[in-house]
């Protein structure tokens, strides 16, 4: 605490450690909000500690990675469904690892030992999807020279996986629910009833239920492809799961060159929202391991999403005044850093911050808005 906030004191105590600093006359509900944080902060870094250790042992399941009750349920029910021959639908966010949980009910199923065939949707045009599915005969149209075999053939007595499984326009959709059905098909241009017993496994990142009350997906396909339905969690439901999964990339990204991530690093990793899942882990701890040149990933080794400005750089680049400004425009430039200062101290937390401002929460909103800053930012 200083009465003394000038710009080099509140630096100099922050790069010596400090977490935070408070100014005379001291406000306690500024306080424990303070010591709230600081509380929050040392949960989190003994919470990576403790999961740090489990990385030393197996925290795979197959290909699958993660420690989390939200993936322990994923992993229980592949073992009670993986040796059913029921219809599964995958759903989760972009990245999430929907094909690496239908390769493992595939490989734990009595189909093991026969094809696992993947199709992404979402890439194909109608006419090319549905030769791809069912095949075609020479001559059924300009560019077919000899037979197809289709995929749904070729997963006779396997597995069929569809990404994106929404994706499928409808006439292609009314086929496949014949296939799923009896069991039987036709290659185009072709009259003559072929069968194939595959289990199929779709997945999607979209609310299939929303899509079927638009008539964009068929309410009887969506019944036969979801007799058993698999949510993936995304990573920022599993904040155990991304302190495992950096560390399990590292090792695979590395090959022991580095040998750890600093706890600063790890702290941002875990408060990142991470909209592309695991993926976007994957390619940050990628990018991370190439950048490094010390043998440990320092925050500095992030990009900017994952790594915001320390409170050091924010109050040295919040406090530059131009002297070509005006009072005015220096002035707003001061309030609007005050607020942005405080809504980061609060967490975002608006009656906190008012409070402390002497402002109704009506009047901080109106700066808010003047300033166009969003408090969901801070939070």
């Amino acid at each position: 605490m200083t009465a003394f906030g000038s710009i080099e004191t509140v630096v100099d105590a922050l790069k010596s450690g400090a977490l935070d600093y408070l100014s005379k006359p001291l406000n306690i509900e500024h306080l424990k909000l303070v010591v709230e944080r600081a509380l929050k902060e040392h949960r989190e870094k003994h919470l990576i500690e403790n999961l740090r250790t489990l990385t030393a042992h197996n925290q795979a399941y197959g290909k699958l990675v993660g420690v989390s009750p939200a993936m322990q349920k994923v992993y229980q029910l592949i073992e009670k469904i993986a040796d059913k021959d029921s219809a599964v639908l995958i759903e989760g966010e972009t990245g999430t690892g929907k094909e690496l949980v239908a390769r493992e009910i595939h490989l734990r199923s009595p189909r093991n030992g026969n094809r696992f065939i993947a199709l992404s949707c979402v890439t194909l045009p109608e006419t090319l999807l549905e030769s791809e599915l069912f095949g075609y005969e020479a001559g059924a149209f300009t560019d077919a020279k000899k037979r197809k075999q289709g995929l749904i053939e070729a997963a006779d007595h396997g597995t069929l996986f569809l990404d994106e499984i929404i994706e499928i326009p409808l006439p292609v959709q009314a086929k496949l629910l014949r296939v799923l059905e009896t069991g039987e098909f036709t290659r185009i241009g072709s009259t003559e009833a072929l069968h194939s017993n595959f289990r199929l496994i779709s997945a999607t990142n979209k609310d299939v239920k929303e899509l079927v009350a638009k008539g964009l997906f068929r309410e009887d396909l969506f019944y036969r492809v979801n007799v058993i339905g698999i949510r993936v969690p995304p990573l920022r439901e599993r904040m155990e799961d991304i302190i495992v999964l950096a560390n399990h990339f590292l090792q695979q990204l590395s090959q022991g060159k580095i040998k750890d991530i600093s706890m600063e690093a790890m702290l941002l990793l875990t408060r990142y929202r991470w909209p592309g899942n695991v993926r976007e882990l994957e390619h940050i701890i990628e990018r991370a391991v190439s950048l490094d040149t010390d043998g440990v990933i320092t925050p500095a080794d992030l990009p900017d999403e994952v790594r915001p400005k320390t409170q050091v750089e924010r109050i040295t680049t919040e406090s530059v005044i131009s002297p070509s400004e005006t009072l005015d425009e220096a002035r707003d430039k001061a309030e609007k850093a005050y607020l942005e200062t405080l809504l980061k101290s609060t967490s975002g937390n608006i009656s906190a911050a008012s409070e402390i401002a002497g402002l109704s929460r009506a009047q901080f909103h109106l700066k808010l808005r003047k300033y166009k800053i969003d408090p969901d930012d801070y939070r």
